[in-house]
């Protein structure tokens, strides 16, 4: 199937002439690649962020390749594998993450304040890793993509949000009077943010820089020289 008949598939969804199971029965086996070169097509066409993002809502059980595969395929030095294996690192905490949240629905229970030191430090690296995502892959991505600016601009937005409610989980941590209605708000809401957020990097993204982006050696010299996250294991 080429772009074309994707970019037809998505548009007969998002404007119901499609129905959801029609359109996801013809998207089996479509690579992570099609999918996205559909997606600029889509804002070449005039599609705006907010319908892209409820195109988005149909494929997420579609792409079932691994990023582990996509490591396998391209050399360890390629910077694209650091960024996979931090995405790995930040899976394995928004699962103790989670964990944290929902024994904070037990009002009995309280955090040390080594865990919530725990928790500010990996969420600031999350920050570390998005930071270098702008400075570095999006910046050679955005040479070549034209009117694929649109979905690296949605993920850069996405970068703005992680940030705004990473400082709001901070500010509800060091609050003396516990407003854990709105702590644990912030934090299911960032850990979905995330998870979405990571899933469209590994499965569109990543494949797509590996694709585009030639010249990666040089890549690597930007992406070390602005560092790389230290995560800690949660207390």
């Amino acid at each position: 199937m080429d772009v074309e008949d994707v970019k037809d598939i998505l548009k007969g969804y998002h404007f119901d002439v499609i129905k959801e199971s029609d359109a996801l029965e013809s998207l089996k086996g479509v690579s992570p690649l099609a999918l996205y070169l559909a997606e600029i097509e889509l804002f070449g066409d005039g599609f705006k962020e907010e319908d892209i993002k409820d195109i988005g809502k149909l494929y997420v059980d579609l792409i079932k390749e691994p990023s582990e595969s996509l490591k396998n395929q391209i050399r360890k030095a390629h910077p694209v594998v650091d960024f996979i294996n931090e995405h790995e690192e930040i899976e394995s905490f928004l699962t103790k993450l989670d964990e944290v949240s929902g024994s904070l629905r037990d009002r009995s229970k309280t955090l040390s304040s080594s865990l919530v030191e725990s928790i500010m430090h990996n969420l600031n690296e999350i920050k570390v890793h998005a930071t270098r995502e702008e400075e570095a892959l999006f910046v050679d991505l955005k040479k070549d993509m034209g009117e694929g600016f649109g979905r690296l601009n949605m993920l850069s937005e996405e970068h703005d949000d992680i940030d705004r409610r990473i400082k709001k989980i901070d500010n509800l941590f060091r609050k003396k009077d516990e407003d854990r209605y709105h702590l644990l708000r912030e934090l299911d809401g960032l850990s979905y943010l995330l998870h979405h957020h990571k899933f469209i990097e590994d499965y569109l993204l990543y494949p797509v820089a590996v694709n585009k982006i030639k010249d990666w050696r040089k890549l690597k010299e930007r992406a070390d020289e602005l560092g790389y996250c230290k995560f800690v294991p949660l207390p």
